[in-house]
């Protein structure tokens, strides 16, 4: 988080410039007001929905196992 500068007072920089002062530990802390700043409402929301996935068609064809075939690739 934060703005990468070495500087720790303002890791939590609201998408407004607000800055929520830091936890005072680590792991111990849920800055909700920070976190509701940067969320992204609507249709601009790109985890509202999961995007439907397209059917996965296997290309691979394999030759049979079988005696006609047996050491002869050309023939699949």
């Amino acid at each position: 988080c934060g703005t990468n500068d070495g500087n720790t007072n303002n890791d939590f920089t609201h998408r407004d410039g607000q800055i929520t002062s830091p936890c005072g530990q680590p792991g111990n802390c849920v800055p909700n007001a920070f976190v509701n700043s940067w969320r992204v409402a609507g249709r601009n929301n790109l985890f509202v929905m999961i995007p439907a996935q397209k059917p996965v068609v296997a290309t691979t064809k394999y030759c049979p196992c079988d005696a006609r075939s047996a050491g002869n690739a050309d023939t699949c």
